[in-house]
């Protein structure tokens, strides 16, 4: 929630953050295994299909002259849907090798280990 007094004048405006109604999301983690990618998994590609939906983002390290870090976790926004049917990641390693987990869950912090196809699913 937010309270913001426009400099225009006297005027006080009330801003209220009402996400309990709307869509679904799915937040994931990489983890890689530190020997031939880096553990953070800087330089992943993740995908996520939902029905004829294709969603991608990349794990980033940083930007900017003051060197801000960039969240490790990727965030996606999945609307009414109630499985995610694919969850697709190309490691930033020198094979580029490619994993993907099928029907994931969505409505919760994952973690993804490469070499691993198991899912640590953390409920919000």
């Amino acid at each position: 929630d937010c309270a913001k007094l426009w400099p225009e004048g006297p005027v006080l405006r009330f801003y209220e953050n009402d996400a309990s109604t709307k869509g679904g999301f799915l937040a994931v983690r990489l983890h890689a295994n530190g020997t031939d990618t880096n553990r953070a998994a800087i330089g992943a590609k993740i995908t996520i299909k939902t029905g004829e939906q294709i969603q991608v983002r990349e794990v980033t390290g940083g930007f900017g002259h003051m060197g801000l870090q960039s969240d490790l976790v990727s965030f996606f926004g999945v609307g009414a849907c109630t499985v995610i049917d694919s969850v697709t990641v190309r490691w930033p390693n020198q094979e580029a090798a490619v994993e993907e987990w099928k029907n994931v869950e969505p409505g919760a912090l994952v973690t993804l280990t490469q070499g691993s196809l198991a899912i640590e699913r953390f409920a919000p």
